[in-house]
């Protein structure tokens, strides 16, 4: 057998045979720390209304990469309360978030852990301007454990961010005027995440 093979297989049985570690990471009390990649294509949607343009809306589309470092604790069993900070960048577009994110966890007979999280927070974007504004959310995926305190994290996010922005405009035709208005830029944005984190199983943290 190629050594390719063999490690593909090794891989699959630690998937398959840590279900004790799974359920030590949904007791209450554990901790779990890390990190998270997420990829996707987002659709900004950007609204103006003014004395002269009542009504107008630009649609566009980025590739955008987002960063999130995670940390969350169970507060009971399954029920855990995150932050997430995360930062998000579509080349000329930046956005910071700041995330409150409470999860259920779904106790399981293996290693492979089903969750399902909200998001709400504070973002922040730069595009020239910048604005700040509510973001909220959900996601879901699968956490799986790996050996004592790993975990390999697949997600599927959603992300809805809304800003208003007031402008100056000036006309010169036919007469000088000027005056404001307002820009709604909306974000909406799903996401297919990976990410590695560790966690503390309470019953280690009693044995310190």
């Amino acid at each position: 057998m190629k050594p390719v093979h063999k490690l593909f297989i090794s891989f699959v049985l630690v998937l398959l045979t840590n279900s004790s570690q799974a359920q030590s990471l949904t007791s209450k009390g554990t901790i779990e720390l890390g990190g998270e990649f997420s990829f996707s294509s987002q659709t900004i949607s950007q609204s103006t209304t003014s004395s002269y343009n009542p009504y107008n809306t630009n649609r566009e589309s980025y590739d955008v990469l987002l960063f999130s470092p995670y940390v969350g604790v169970m507060m009971g069993q399954g029920f855990e309360l995150g932050f997430m900070p995360a930062i998000a960048n579509s080349g000329s577009v930046t956005s910071l978030n700041l995330f409150l994110a409470p999860a259920y966890n779904i106790s399981a007979s293996g290693n492979a852990v089903p969750y399902f999280e909200g998001l709400i927070g504070y973002s922040t974007i730069n595009n020239g301007r910048s604005a700040g504004g509510l973001g909220i959310g959900v996601s879901g995926g699968v956490k799986v454990t790996i050996g004592s305190s790993g975990l390999f994290l697949f997600s599927i996010k959603y992300l809805h961010q809304s800003f208003e922005e007031e402008r100056d405009y000036y006309s010169f035709n036919p007469y000088y005027t000027s005056g404001t208005y307002k820009s709604t830029v909306i974000y909406n944005t799903i996401f297919a995440g990976i990410g590695f984190r560790i966690f503390i199983a309470s019953k280690s943290l009693k044995g310190k």
